[in-house]
């Protein structure tokens, strides 16, 4: 993010963790005089590519494809030969890209999710349900209702690992 050299766009840093900064955000989203302004002002129209939507998944997707085809051309692998992959992830947006790259012929055998204390998605796999204690349950609710209707035909478990 810190080399985008578009004259356009600028970085901010923040305290506070990924939900603290999504909040933030969805308050700027659902301010009307402020997108009334910007409107007026600017001609300007807020959008958001968050976790799962297409224009950020699909550029994911594409970086899993590619990131396997490095492997089989610096000769790490051969072409067919599956790996793991193992993804930070809160909210499950990343990881469904690879999951999405699987389902279109990528060989990937695991998708593993690590987590820090942003573990909205480890909670629900261990204990099947939505713990209160999140600050950003509402947010995440749609993200998690999405990924158990995404989980394969057949699939027999989903583990967290810690």
């Amino acid at each position: 993010m810190i080399t985008q050299r578009g004259a356009n766009v600028c970085v901010f840093g923040a305290r506070g963790n990924f939900d603290d900064c999504q909040n933030a955000v969805k308050a700027v989203f659902n301010d009307p005089a402020f997108g009334a302004e910007l409107h007026e002002k600017w001609g300007l129209k807020l959008s958001s590519a968050n976790s799962i939507n297409w224009g950020r998944l699909i550029p994911q997707i594409a970086y899993y494809l590619s990131a396997y085809a490095d492997l089989v051309a610096s000769g790490a692998i051969q072409a067919g030969d599956t790996i793991d992959v193992c993804v930070p992830t809160g909210n499950f947006g990343n990881i469904l890209a690879a999951w999405y790259a699987r389902k279109m012929g990528a060989p990937f055998a695991r998708l593993l999710c690590a987590s820090n204390e942003n573990n909205v998605l480890t909670d629900f796999h261990q204990h099947r349900r939505l713990r209160h204690q999140h600050a950003a349950l509402r947010d995440y609710t749609v993200a998690v209702d999405g990924h158990t209707h995404l989980v394969e035909p057949g699939a027999t478990a989903l583990r967290s690992v810690r």
